[in-house]
């Protein structure tokens, strides 16, 4: 068991069916449930995973909440130190945008040992200096896969994303309906 940092893109795939990286996210997090890993987002995340559930009002927003819950995720609030380590890693990483630091900089604070993002433009995790492990989930035209479920399972620089032994997150979940949630 151990602790997997989520970055928005992560969530907003899994929530969007029509997402491209969807396929990839529910892979993602079904790993991640069946080998009984914690999971964690950054409270600067959730926000950006809210921004698109709140153009569509308040009930949208309690569905992502009550998905998070369910997962189960939970919130790594912003303090001072995660704030610093952000800035230092802003300022050695100029192509490093502000969120993302904030993103890494609260993955490493909690010492988690993967931080699973969409984004393929950071830096590693060793030109960063961190001891989290960073993967980078893409789209089935991005990487070679194997299909499964309107999606697909895709190769993560060395590691392979497999099937899950048991059915897959959306139909376990029991709150998404047509592989996404986008309630009106």
């Amino acid at each position: 068991m151990g602790l997997i940092h989520l970055d928005a893109g992560v969530i907003i795939g899994f929530l969007n069916g029509d997402d491209a990286h969807h396929g990839a996210a529910l892979a993602a997090l079904s790993d991640a449930l069946d080998q009984n890993h914690q999971m964690q987002i950054a409270a600067s995340a959730l926000a950006e995973c809210l921004v698109g559930p709140a153009r569509n009002g308040t009930a949208a927003i309690t569905v992502v909440h009550d998905m998070l819950g369910r997962l189960p995720v939970s919130v790594v609030h912003l303090d001072a130190e995660i704030a610093t380590r952000a800035a230092v890693l802003r300022s050695r990483h100029r192509g490093l945008k502000l969120p993302d630091a904030l993103v890494i900089a609260t993955a490493a604070h909690t010492d988690a040992d993967r931080l699973i993002t969409t984004d393929r433009k950071w830096p590693t995790a060793k030109a960063m200096k961190l001891t989290v492990a960073i993967v980078q989930i893409g789209t089935h035209q991005a990487v070679s896969c194997v299909p499964y479920h309107r999606g697909a399972y895709h190769s993560v620089r060395s590691q392979q994303w497999r099937p899950p032994r048991r059915p897959p997150l959306s139909l376990r979940m029991g709150v998404l309906e047509h592989g996404g949630a986008n309630p009106a």
